[in-house]
């Protein structure tokens, strides 16, 4: 994932751009390093396969997703707690009337 968003960043030239720039070639937005990510989604989609293969039930790999889906999101939601409780959030603004 990481040589592949290296290859994204160096193929462009930024020109005079403040962000990405010639100093600093990198994509870091969010939106282009999901599409970075692809090769890292490829290889997540062929070990569940492999996985479920041991046991030769179909069942088996959406057991497999379904549990690491799971535990993706609790840790998302136990890591962003804070930031979703705080009152400067967007969802404690007062309502305009």
């Amino acid at each position: 994932m990481i040589g592949f968003l290296v290859l994204l960043s160096i193929r462009f030239d930024f020109g005079h751009c403040v962000y990405p720039s010639r100093a600093h070639p990198y994509f870091t937005s969010g939106r282009l390093l999901n599409g970075a990510a692809v090769p890292f989604f490829v290889l997540f989609a062929y070990a569940i396969e492999w996985v479920a293969s041991w046991t030769r039930r179909e069942w088996m790999r959406w057991v497999l997703l379904g549990v690491v889906v799971v535990l993706t999101l609790s840790w998302q939601l136990s890591i962003n707690a804070p930031a979703l409780s705080s009152r400067y959030n967007f969802f404690h603004r007062p309502a305009i009337q």
